[in-house]
């Protein structure tokens, strides 16, 4: 994370425990951070993203348009992934592309897509669960949707998130410095146990 300054005034006077505040922030900013390396790393000097070239390979299956989805797009797309990923395959997508999911509708006008009641939203996709990746783009020509077995895209994490302060560093200004990181690395072992989706 970038370094934020603390008055020593604020450390001392309040009766917050900024430490753990900033603590709670700043994971949250790095984890976004990460996400978003996970999902569209280059691979070089950084992480490879696994849907980034070299991560999840070609369904095949281009979507005829970009701002909607159909029934038949997605059994195209569930039966591009060899059987033995599809047992245990996951959907990934996005907010706007979760929401072209849930209004495709049947020949009686009802949603294909019915609610978990429990959970108040859709639960099984074609009998497989899905996952919200707000980083995967929706836009024309991009990889919109993953399908597959993420247990094959590896993610390397060391010791977890750390918080770090110095009260030594801006001394002088009387402030107290903290920094976040997180030592992390990814790579899809098998690019063939997860398929992408080109938008319209």
């Amino acid at each position: 994370s970038d370094i934020v300054k603390v008055s020593m005034e604020l450390l001392v006077d309040s009766q917050e425990s900024w430490p753990s505040i900033l603590g709670d922030l700043l994971f949250e900013r790095i984890a976004r951070g990460e996400n978003n390396l996970l999902t569209l790393g280059t691979g070089s000097n950084t992480h490879q993203g696994v849907a980034a070239t070299g991560g999840a390979s070609d369904s095949g299956v281009t979507l005829a348009s970009a701002t909607a989805i159909t029934y038949d797009e997605l059994q195209n797309i569930k039966f591009s992934l060899d059987r033995a990923y599809r047992s245990v395959a996951t959907w990934m997508y996005n907010d706007t592309v979760l929401q072209r999911i849930m209004q495709i509708k049947g020949s009686d006008n009802h949603p294909m897509w019915q609610p978990d009641i429990r959970k108040g939203e859709p639960g099984l996709l074609l009998g497989h669960p899905h996952q919200n990746n707000q980083d995967l783009p929706d836009g024309t020509g991009t990889k919109c949707i993953l399908f597959g077995d993420f247990s094959k895209f590896w993610i390397r994490e060391v010791e977890g998130f750390t918080l770090r302060r110095s009260d030594e560093r801006y001394w002088e200004q009387f402030q107290s410095a903290f920094v976040g990181f997180i030592r992390s690395d990814s790579e899809i072992i098998q690019s063939g146990a997860i398929k992408y989706v080109t938008n319209g």
